[in-house]
């Protein structure tokens, strides 16, 4: 009897070590695995048009007069995992409408294209992204829109920017 009890206490005690070795592996797999956060620090709007002597102004609202929109954003790209980097993709600032999305291309403060981010494991890096707008200006009034971008598996990835980040928060 002390035998069989021997043995049933050391085959609990190996099944208890191996299942906290697999529970250790998993967990640490969950870690390295990681994704990208990005948090919003800023959104501004910047209306413009021609005067009658050709000189550029700026309003803070949009008029009849408007013929220009830069969206300016400003945006920390955090990378959560520990052991591996992150890439975003083809980003885009996407305007919902009721006929469909509509895609903006984005632009660093420099006028370059911004088109992919490389985030190093635990990285945060801060941006500011444009978005510059001056056709058919009216289909943006009042439209809610989000960041989105493919991960490094080439899944499509959506940040959903707040509505008073709209253009109508911004007295279109």
């Amino acid at each position: 009897m002390i035998l069989e009890c021997i043995n049933q206490s050391a085959i609990i005690g190996v099944i208890g070590t191996l299942l906290g070795v697999l529970l250790g592996f998993i967990l640490n797999l969950v870690i390295r695995i990681g994704q990208i956060k990005i948090f919003i620090n800023k959104i501004s709007y910047t209306f413009s048009y021609i005067d009658e002597n050709g000189d550029p102004c700026q309003t803070e609202t949009m008029d009849s007069n408007t013929q220009n929109i830069d969206i300016s954003v400003n945006l920390d790209f955090h990378n959560t995992s520990s052991f591996t980097q992150k890439i975003c993709r083809d980003i885009y600032l996407v305007f919902r409408t009721e006929k469909g999305d509509i895609k903006q291309k984005i632009t660093y403060n420099t006028g370059k294209d911004f088109t992919n981010i490389n985030l190093k494991p635990n990285e945060l890096t801060n941006l500011d992204l444009q978005v510059s707008l001056n056709k058919d200006l009216e289909i943006y009034k009042d439209l809610d829109f989000y960041l989105e971008y493919k991960d490094s598996k080439g899944r499509i990835r959506k940040k959903n920017l707040p509505l008073t980040a709209s253009p109508a928060g911004a007295s279109l």
